[in-house]
């Protein structure tokens, strides 16, 4: 079985891509499949006026160029199956329907984000959830607001994308794999086939060393910016000045962040991290936070701490509820319409639970680990995928 894996890098380097350098490692390793790749990075899009301008042209004819390397690849190859992780933008989603007519090749794709009814792929805008594209049926929200990086120009070329290639997206593909039960309503509700979907969660490989250390501290760990709701968790911290509250990453609220809570002995931003540093992160923490105030659809920080027996505080709502289980491995309070306030009330009361009952603290920790080898280590999770390839060639 021959497979092709496709992939449109982002500028800025995150959880898509990381999947698909793993996934394709992980195939790479397995006798029943010959893997092969394809990709691009969307820092070709960057130049002057006249280089932009040339990009457009060339999405809004479908990148020939690159399709027809894609083609060559099916055919020299002999390609079985071609299995997508992302296309926007300079893959373009016109390849569905490309792929389909030159070779009629079985064609999956993961449903990463929700770009495929929601043009900034967040369904969040203006700090707060967004249906409004969902609930109109066109994309005349998104581009009266900018959803798309605040730029009209790339919200408009995003939704006629979306709106141009929407009957392909839900006929051309044979196979979406969405990432949890959540995702998969979310494509249900748009009137995608329910016949093709599939639930797949995200997967990592194990570590040699994943014995806990002694709890020292809380953690979040990711992308720092508005969605991501860090604010809410900092807020907490500080009416919680005997926990330490690690933060690491970067992003375009870093800074803001860090001088605003700066006098706060008890909250640290340690920066981008990887490694070895990063483990020790992970393996000194009591808990992981996750206070988004998106939907999320797989944040892959929920496996990383479940990997090293981690248990994580989060919401009771979106993606992270069908992830983690309350009371199991994780603690998850709220509702999608809480305040602000309520919000840091949920993050303050569960680090309370876990400061005050250490042994319950431990269970979940011990079911979190538990959690990662049952369901989200990557070899399990690449033996299901290929079932799932064998089941549409038959």
């Amino acid at each position: 079985m021959n497979i092709l894996i496709i992939h449109n890098y982002y500028k800025n380097r995150g959880g898509e891509d990381i999947v698909f350098e793993n996934e394709t490692k992980a195939l790479e390793k397995q006798s029943s499949v010959n893997v092969f790749s394809f990709s691009v990075n969307n820092q070709e899009t960057e130049g002057g006026i006249l280089h932009q301008l040339k990009f457009l042209c060339k999405i809004l004819s479908g990148n020939r160029e690159i399709r027809n390397e894609i083609l060559k690849i099916i055919k020299d190859k002999n390609i079985d199956i071609v299995h997508v992780h992302n296309v926007f933008p300079l893959i373009t989603p016109f390849i569905y329907r490309f792929l389909k007519k030159q070779t009629g090749v079985k064609i999956v794709q993961t449903i990463h984000n929700f770009r495929f009814v929601c043009p900034s792929g967040l369904l969040f805008h203006n700090g707060k959830i967004c249906k409004s594209c969902l609930e109109k049926g066109n994309f005349k929200p998104c581009i009266s607001s900018k959803c798309y990086r605040d730029s009209r120009l790339f919200s408009m070329l995003y939704s006629y994308l979306i709106k141009k290639c929407s009957k392909s997206l839900r006929t051309n593909i044979d196979c979406y794999l969405a990432l949890n039960n959540f995702a998969a309503s979310v494509l249900i509700n748009a009137e995608f086939p329910k016949n093709k979907i599939k639930v797949r969660g995200n997967s990592l490989p194990d570590v040699d060393k994943t014995e806990r250390a002694d709890g020292q501290h809380y953690l979040f760990i990711g992308r720092i910016s508005q969605e991501k709701g860090l604010e809410n968790a900092i807020k907490a911290f500080v009416e919680l000045p005997e926990c330490d509250f690690m933060i690491a990453g970067t992003g375009p609220l870093c800074e803001e962040l860090q001088e605003k809570y700066k006098d706060y002995r008890n909250i640290k931003f340690v920066g981008f991290t990887d490694g070895e540093t990063k483990q020790k992160l992970f393996m000194h923490a009591k808990a992981v936070i996750i206070p988004s105030i998106w939907y999320e659809n797989f944040p892959m920080v929920v496996i990383e701490a479940f990997r090293y027996g981690i248990p994580v505080i989060s919401n009771a709502w979106g993606a992270i509820d069908g992830i983690a289980t309350n009371n199991v491995n994780a603690l998850l309070a709220g509702t999608e319409s809480d305040t602000e306030q309520e919000r840091i009330e949920n993050i303050i009361n569960a680090v309370k639970t876990f400061e005050n009952d250490e042994a319950f603290r431990i269970r979940l920790a011990d079911n979190a680990r538990k959690t990662f080898l049952e369901e989200m280590e990557t070899e399990k999770s690449i033996a299901n995928l290929i079932n799932i390839y064998k089941e549409l060639i038959k």
